[in-house]
């Protein structure tokens, strides 16, 4: 009885030791650092906004090409305020709820910008 006893608190110390050593990751951690780009990605300024998400992707694509932020990859959400005060105010709602998000990039104008500025206080 005695040697059951010590295999089996053997065995607990061996498992609790490489649990203890092994990096703690969970399923549910995200592996992805979420950027929301908010522009005019249709309409009269649609250039404009290509012309942001051009510029923004060189920049997560090299960021990515060398591992990521602490090895998580950026990735994009794409929103499309078409430069209109009421749809940036829609769309930064709809940011602000959504936890992935952790930094906005936009408005482009001026009126959608001081528009959603108030949701993102």
């Amino acid at each position: 009885m005695k040697k059951i006893l010590l295999v089996f608190l053997f065995l607990a110390l061996a498992n609790m030791t490489v649990f203890f050593l092994l990096p703690q990751t969970s399923p549910f951690e995200e592996s992805f650092i979420y950027m929301a780009v908010v522009g005019p990605m249709s309409g009269i300024g649609q250039k404009n906004g290509e012309m942001m998400i051009n510029g923004i992707k060189l920049y997560i694509d090299k960021i990515n090409e060398e591992g990521g932020i602490d090895g998580k990859k950026i990735e994009l959400i794409i929103k499309d305020d078409k430069d209109n005060a009421r749809t940036a105010l829609d769309k930064a709602f709809q940011i602000s709820t959504d936890d992935r998000v952790l930094i906005v990039l936009g408005h482009y104008g001026s009126a959608a910008s001081a528009s959603a500025g108030d949701i993102y206080k």
